[in-house]
C-alpha cells in the first residue's frame, strides 16, 4: 500500500481535552493504515506519544511535506460551540478546503457536530466548506439536518456517524487496571458558563449546594479538569481535594478506570467517560450535549443551566448514588461505536482511494 500523507485540521490551539482526543483517535486510525499524519498545532507531548512530528503552525508543515490528503475534524468547529466571535475555526476549516480545491487533493470532514450557527459568515464559512469537500462525517442526526435544510448541502455526501471519543479504549488503549479499593465520582465543572445563564442571587445558591455536596463526599471526589487549570471552585473547597488536570492524553485517560460516575459540564468528559462504561451526568449550556444524551437514551441525566437551581445538586446526588451501568447501555454503546468506526474506514476509502484488508 503506498503511504499517502495526511494532515488534519481541526480545534487543536486550545489544548483542551476533547479536541487532543478526536484529533488521537483519527491519527491512530491512519497510523495504523499505513499513512503518515500531521496535526498542526497539537501539543508536543501529545504528537510525542503518538509517533507524529510536532509542528506549531500549518505553514511550517506545509513547507516541509507534500500533503496527499485532508482532514477537517472533528469536534463541534460546525457550531457555534467550537467558535468564537471572530470565527476562527469556521476560517481555518474553510482554508483547509480551499487547499484542497486547488492542490486536487481529497478532503473529508470527519466527526464534526454541525449548527446551530448565529453569524451570516460563520455560514457561509461552513456552506462552502461543505460544498468543496468529498464527503462529510456528522456525529448526529441534528448536525445532517442542519447542513441538509439550513445549508443546502446535497444529503447524499453528508453521513451519520457517532462521536469517535467513543472509539478511545480501542485506538488508545489507556485503560489502566484499577490500583485502588474504591472507586470515585469525577467532577468536572465550569461555573463561567453558569453565571451568564442563571440569576445571580440563584446562582450563588446553587454553587453553595454544590460546594456541600463536595465537601460532605470530598474522599469520594476526584476533580477533573479539560485543561491545565484548576476551575475556581476548587479553591473553596476547604481541606485537600483530588484534583487531576488535563495536560496530555497519556497522563489523563487511566483516571476514567477509578470512576464509578461523571458529573461533567464539558461534552467530550462526559463522552469519554461513556465509552469507559462509566455513567454520565452533565449540566450544559450549548445544544451538542443534549444531542448526545440524546443518542445514550439518557436526556434524565442531563439538565440545562437555565433549568438548575439550589435543589439541582441534591436530586443529582440521588441518582448518582444509584448509578449503574445496565445491558441496554451496553447495546447503545456498541452501536454507537460501530457507526464511529465506520465513518474512519468509510473517510479512508475517500482520502486514500482505496478498501481496508
Amino acid at each position: 500500500m503506498m503511504n499517502r500523507s495526511i494532515v488534519i485540521i481541526g480545534p487543536y490551539l486550545i489544548h483542551n481535552f476533547g479536541d487532543d482526543l478526536i484529533g488521537a483517535i483519527i491519527a491512530k486510525f491512519y497510523l495504523q493504515n499505513n499513512c503518515s499524519v500531521y496535526i498542526p498545532n497539537l501539543g508536543k507531548s501529545n504528537c510525542e506519544w503518538l509517533g507524529i512530528t510536532h509542528y506549531s503552525t500549518i505553514k511550517k508543515l506545509l513547507k516541509s511535506h507534500k500533503i496527499d490528503g485532508v482532514i477537517i475534524g472533528g469536534g463541534g468547529i460546525l457550531g457555534n460551540s467550537g467558535n468564537k466571535s471572530h470565527n476562527l475555526y469556521f476560517l481555518r476549516s474553510f482554508k483547509a478546503a480551499l487547499y484542497s480545491f486547488y492542490k486536487k487533493i481529497p478532503c473529508v470532514i470527519l466527526g464534526v457536530g454541525a449548527g446551530p450557527i448565529n453569524t451570516k459568515m460563520g455560514s457561509i464559512l461552513v456552506k462552502y466548506t461543505s460544498k468543496a469537500t468529498k464527503q462529510i462525517y456528522v456525529r448526529d442526526i441534528e448536525s445532517f439536518t442542519f447542513l441538509h435544510e439550513k445549508l443546502h448541502i446535497n444529503s447524499n455526501k453528508i453521513n451519520i456517524g457517532a462521536d469517535l471519543a467513543l472509539l478511545w479504549p480501542e485506538y488508545i488503549n489507556m485503560m489502566s487496571k484499577p490500583t485502588l479499593d474504591k472507586k470515585y465520582i469525577g467532577i468536572q465543572f465550569d461555573p463561567q458558563l453558569l453565571m451568564k445563564k442563571m440569576d445571580p442571587k440563584k446562582y450563588n445558591l446553587f454553587i453553595k449546594q454544590l460546594i456541600n455536596f463536595i465537601t460532605v463526599n470530598k474522599e469520594n471526589i476526584v476533580f477533573l479538569s479539560n485543561n491545565k487549570n484548576n476551575s475556581y471552585i476548587t479553591e473553596l473547597i476547604p481541606g485537600p481535594i483530588k484534583i487531576l488536570n488535563y495536560k496530555n492524553l497519556i497522563d489523563f485517560l487511566p483516571i476514567f478506570s477509578i470512576l464509578n460516575c461523571l458529573i461533567s459540564t464539558h461534552l467530550h468528559m462526559a463522552i469519554a467517560a461513556y465509552a469507559a462504561k462509566v455513567p454520565t451526568y452533565s449540566f450544559y449550556v450549548n445544544e451538542k450535549t443534549l444531542r448526545f444524551y440524546k443518542q445514550i437514551g439518557h436526556t434524565d441525566r442531563c439538565v440545562p443551566f437555565e433549568h438548575v437551581d439550589e435543589n439541582t445538586i441534591g436530586s443529582f446526588g440521588i441518582n448518582v448514588e444509584n448509578s449503574d451501568w445496565n445491558s441496554n447501555d451496553e447495546i447503545i454503546l456498541q452501536s454507537l461505536k460501530e457507526k464511529a468506526n465506520s465513518s474512519l474506514i468509510d473517510s479512508f476509502k475517500v482520502i486514500c482511494s482505496m478498501e481496508l484488508n
